[in-house]
């Protein structure tokens, strides 16, 4: 239930073709966490996974687990990493950029639109995130900024009056304070409250 970390759903994986063809594992945690902050973040495949296996330095094996899941993102954050560093050189995406493509680019599953307690932001389109990297400065804005407490800023764009556009905003949290062992308090564990408003 870590603020700034990708907690990963396990799927079965696709069994149809579009969105919303997840199929949730019999296994996999659902939030929310008590102060009401979805979780899980994202799913993968983590059913019937080929993976090495210790039986000896050549054997494979399918498994499952949410420890499944998980490597597949951690391998697309490294693969999205290295592009845009290549694209970026010297630099790369902070922690809270790269949680905002992999949401904001994600494939939606789940029974409503938007992020759910089963699913979270859906499964990751690894095509996607890379291409929103690679039209950085021409289709796409990325900005990382610094606000200070109070601070409002504004970014202007032009669009035409059938664009559709995607907007996210996501920041690396500072440490909360502990509920003291209370169930179910619903109290929110966030330091940093940020609004996103977009008038059109």
């Amino acid at each position: 239930t870590s603020k700034n970390v990708i907690t990963v759903a396990a799927v079965e994986g696709i069994v149809a073709s579009g969105d919303n063809s997840f199929v949730m594992s019999s296994f996999s945690n659902f939030g929310p966490p008590d102060d009401g902050r979805v979780k899980p973040d994202l799913s993968s495949k983590g059913v019937a996974v080929n993976s090495s296996i210790s039986i000896s330095n050549t054997s494979y094996g399918d498994l499952q687990g949410t420890s499944m899941a998980s490597p597949g993102i951690t391998g697309l954050i490294g693969l999205l990493q290295k592009h845009y560093n290549n694209l970026n050189p010297g630099t790369f995406m902070r922690s809270a950029t790269l949680r905002a493509l992999l949401f904001v680019t994600a494939r939606e599953s789940g029974d409503a639109n938007g992020p759910d307690y089963r699913f979270g932001w859906g499964l990751p389109d690894g095509g996607a995130a890379a291409q929103l990297i690679t039209n950085k400065g021409t289709s796409t804005i990325m900005e990382e900024n610094v606000l200070n407490n109070g601070e409002v800023y504004t970014k202007t764009v032009s669009i035409n009056s059938t664009q559709n556009i995607s907007v996210d905003l996501a920041w690396t949290d500072r440490q909360g304070t502990s509920n003291g062992g209370e169930v179910d308090n619903r109290t929110p564990r966030l330091v940093n409250n940020l609004d996103l408003k977009v008038l059109r």
